[in-house]
């Protein structure tokens, strides 16, 4: 059941990441690994720090466990920057898409892989006991 709930928060998190990734892409010329910088460590957030009150439920503070998932997070999110990053210049040069084009596509092709990362990483930080 933790599974199925914690897909749904992704899914509206996601959606907030796409949206904002979109809007940063496409409308104010940022590069697609900046924007997805931005935009997927403002989702990734606000999803664990729901999941961790509504979802994994535990008695331990957002304190510590928030400060060691926004450390994951970043580390995470970087790569994921750096590889849709790489991917949409690969898109580009194939001259299949344009740029903004390519950003999006690029940034579907690795949310699979991003979210199940997120699912680990929220479900161990949450239920870990901090000393």
């Amino acid at each position: 059941m933790q599974a199925v709930k914690f897909i749904v928060f992704s899914g509206l998190g996601w959606l907030c990441d796409f949206a904002i990734f979109s809007l940063l892409v496409s409308t104010a010329d940022v590069s697609a690994g900046l924007a997805n910088f931005i935009s997927a460590t403002i989702a990734a957030m606000a999803v664990f720090i729901a999941s961790k009150l509504f979802i994994f439920v535990s008695r331990e503070s957002l304190g510590r466990s928030t400060f060691y998932y926004l450390i994951y997070t970043e580390a995470n999110i970087l790569v994921w920057a750096l590889i849709i990053h790489f991917i949409t210049y690969q898109l580009v040069s194939l001259s299949a898409f344009n740029y903004s084009t390519s950003a999006l596509f690029a940034k579907l092709i690795v949310t699979p892989f991003s979210l199940l990362c997120n699912f680990v990483a929220s479900r161990w930080l949450s239920n870990r006991r901090w000393a």
